[in-house]
C-alpha cells in the first residue's frame, strides 16, 4: 500500500478473502473480496475475475445464491461491453 502497487493490494486483498472463504469465514471473505473488486474498478484494473467468483463463492456459501448470480451476470456483461469497446478502437 505504501509504495502504490494497486495490482499487489488486489492480489492480497484477495488471497486474504481466499483464506477466510477456506475457514467458511464467508462474511470475511466478502469483505475482503468487495474490496478488491472496488480498488480494480477505480484503477480500471480488470485483474478482478478471480475476486468476483470468490466473491460470489462466497454469496453462495452464506445462502444468498440469488446474489452470486446476479455478481456474475454484472460481470459478464461489463466484460462483454469492455471487449467490444476494444474491437470499435481496432477497426
Amino acid at each position: 500500500m505504501a509504495n502504490g502497487d494497486t495490482g499487489g493490494q488486489i492480489r492480497f486483498l484477495e488471497l486474504l478473502g481466499r483464506g477466510f472463504e477456506e475457514v467458511n469465514r464467508h462474511t470475511e471473505a466478502l469483505r475482503f473480496f468487495e474490496r478488491a473488486i472496488k480498488l480494480a474498478d477505480a484503477e480500471k484494473i480488470p485483474s478482478a475475475v478471480s475476486c468476483i467468483r470468490g466473491k460470489a463463492q462466497a454469496l453462495v456459501a452464506l445462502g444468498k445464491p440469488d446474489e452470486a448470480k446476479t455478481v456474475l451476470e454484472d460481470a459478464l456483461s461489463k466484460a462483454r461491453s469492455q471487449r467490444s469497446e476494444v474491437m470499435r478502437r481496432r477497426c
